[in-house]
């Protein structure tokens, strides 16, 4: 019995935790049954997965083949019991959503892989010296880190099948994570800086009155709502 559960532990594990790589830039290890909405037409149950550098939908088509959806067209997506909206033509997670609005995480591929995780896989770089140069290098070992866009296979007009097989033969890349607060045709970054920078002159000082009487906890999406009602006006 102990043998199995820890089975299920490392399935489950295995499934969770992959690695996204230049020939599979995708969010999901595999296409994933989902509900497509579109403005101009019903909606549309189709095998879909999200494209984390483009940040838009890919579909397989009636025979089975990879597609690009029109962005234009595209209102939301839900896979699952999670649904991803469209932000400016990138479709983002939907966190928490309220009456006024919606806080959301946007997942993106970085082609700028961070120096303190270059150095870190790399210890023949040398690392002495002060704090702050503990993590530098030059700029062919910043060049070498990077992810170059020619390095990103063609996804479309492929199989899932075909895609699959050549999964594992491209270089992994980093993920940046970052959170939103949609309200009143707004995107606004949801930082303390990201909504500095948003806010116009005139509301500034609002702002600030606000704060005081709404303690936001930036690391929580549900906190995060009661900015949306700032935005609005609320």
């Amino acid at each position: 019995m102990k043998k199995f559960f820890t089975l299920m532990i490392l399935l489950a594990l295995g499934t969770a935790a992959f690695a996204q790589t230049t020939t599979w830039p995708y969010l999901f290890p595999e296409f994933q049954e989902g509900i497509v909405h579109y403005k101009d037409k019903a909606a549309a149950k189709q095998k879909v997965n999200i494209h984390l550098f483009k940040g838009n939908l890919h579909y397989q088509d009636a025979g089975g083949v990879v597609r690009e959806a029109l962005m234009v067209e595209v209102i939301d997506v839900e896979i699952g019991a999670d649904k991803y909206v469209n932000m400016d033509g990138s479709l983002v997670k939907v966190l928490v959503a309220g009456e006024n609005g919606c806080v959301v995480e946007e997942v993106l591929g970085d082609l700028d892989v961070p120096k303190k995780q270059y150095a870190a896989r790399n210890p023949s770089v040398d690392y002495r010296g002060t704090s702050d140069q503990a993590f530098q290098t030059t700029a062919k070992q910043q060049a070498e880190a990077k992810v170059s866009v020619l390095e990103l296979q063609n996804m479309t007009g492929k199989t899932e099948a075909a895609l699959a097989a050549s999964k594992n033969s491209g270089r992994s890349f980093e993920l940046i994570t970052k959170n939103y607060v949609i309200a009143g045709g707004q995107n606004v970054v949801a930082t303390k800086k990201g909504v500095s920078d948003w806010l116009p002159q005139d509301r500034k000082d609002a702002w600030k009155a606000w704060q005081k009487e709404h303690k936001i906890k930036w690391n929580e999406p549900e906190s995060l709502l009661q900015i949306a009602d700032f935005i609005v006006g609320k």
